[in-house]
């Protein structure tokens, strides 16, 4: 049997089907593509968490090997030895680094450990210089007064200046961490140096022994910090409202934003809460 087809069998679209089909794609697309931004920005804030929890396990190693003690935040030493945490546990996260690298004050990106950089910090492209870029810090609290430990768990040492000795390490297993499953030690720190002229270097590097520990909540939103350009956190949804991932002593990591994190007593600069090592506050 022979099949004839008229022409009108071949008609095509008319103006107005062809507006209403392409009307239709643009509404699924404005649908769709803030649900694809949203599922791509959760998924960085993941990995950020991801990297974390791998430095955990390097803090965690690092105690096995060093009496339950955690490493410094940041250490000054005699002979301008600067050392970092992240140079304390590079071998415990598979990065290695010679001593004469751990003693410099700076790491290159030659040289970039990964784990030390959250996926979401713009900073890695903006720093006009070879260093690496680190994202995190120590949970230092508020700065020791008087008192040779801060608050929280961010130790610093300087062998001159402000300690009269050199602090303890805060270890796991004594009451210096009374509270690990409460008390924070790490969290998302980012920090672009802005010079006079408006260039911006340096900032928060790997190796740096000076953003190395984190004092204040504050210092997690943007323009508090004096001398330095944007703070906001990676994972801000907006100049005052950025959201962090934390590490604690116990190993596991929250989402939360900073306001929600320093206690019902603490203030963005004067954090409690899981800012501090004291249960309960």
């Amino acid at each position: 049997m022979t099949h004839r087809w008229s022409m009108r069998s071949f008609r095509g679209f008319t103006l107005i089907e062809l507006l209403v089909v392409i009307s239709i794609i643009a509404l699924l697309m404005g649908i769709l593509l803030p649900v694809l931004g949203s599922a791509r920005a959760t998924a960085r804030r993941i990995q950020c968490a991801s990297n974390q929890r791998q430095i955990g396990l390097g803090f965690a190693s690092y105690s096995v090997d060093h009496d339950d003690r955690i490493p410094y935040a940041s250490q000054w030493l005699s002979g301008g030895i600067k050392l970092s945490f992240d140079d304390a546990v590079a071998e415990y996260v598979s990065h290695q680094l010679t001593m004469p690298q751990k003693h410099t004050t700076l790491i290159t990106r030659e040289f970039s450990n990964p784990m030390m950089v959250c996926p979401d910090d713009v900073t890695v492209d903006l720093r006009g210089n070879a260093n690496a870029a680190r994202s995190y810090a120590m949970i230092q609290g508020a700065s020791p007064t008087g008192n040779d430990l801060p608050t929280g768990a961010g130790v610093v040492y300087k062998s001159f200046g402000f300690l009269p000795k050199k602090p303890a390490q805060l270890s796991l297993s004594n009451d210096s961490l009374p509270a690990p499953s409460s008390t924070a030690l790490l969290t998302e720190s980012v920090w672009l140096f802005q010079s006079t002229a408006g260039a911006l270097f340096q900032g928060n590097c790997q190796g740096s022994d000076r953003l190395a520990f984190l004092s204040q909540a504050q210092h997690q939103y943007t323009g508090t910090r004096v001398g330095f350009d944007v703070a906001s956190n990676p994972h801000a949804e907006g100049k005052n409202s950025p959201i962090a991932n934390y590490l604690f002593a116990d190993g596991h990591v929250i989402t939360a934003a900073p306001k929600d994190t320093i206690g019902d007593n603490g203030t963005l600069i004067q954090p409690e809460g899981i800012w501090t090592r004291e249960p309960g506050d």
